[in-house]
């Protein structure tokens, strides 16, 4: 099994990785950690369609987090 791409550089989980509910929902496992499951991620997608990375606290399910 092969990581995202975008793993290490991704800024929302750089910025979110010791949030409570990021490591409640296990989003990374779910999201991360195979390229296939990757290409469920909104921010990919977002990413993909807009040329742009989304906002940093928009997670990989499209839900924002707030930035406190």
């Amino acid at each position: 099994m092969e990581n995202c791409e975008n793993l290490a550089k991704c800024a929302f989980f750089i910025e979110f990785k010791g949030n409570p509910e990021v490591i409640k929902k296990g989003w990374i496992r779910m999201f991360c950690e195979d390229q296939n499951k990757s290409e469920l991620c909104l921010r990919k997608q977002y990413k993909k369609q807009h040329g742009i990375p989304p906002a940093t606290n928009m997670s990989p399910t499209g839900n924002f987090l707030s930035e406190s």
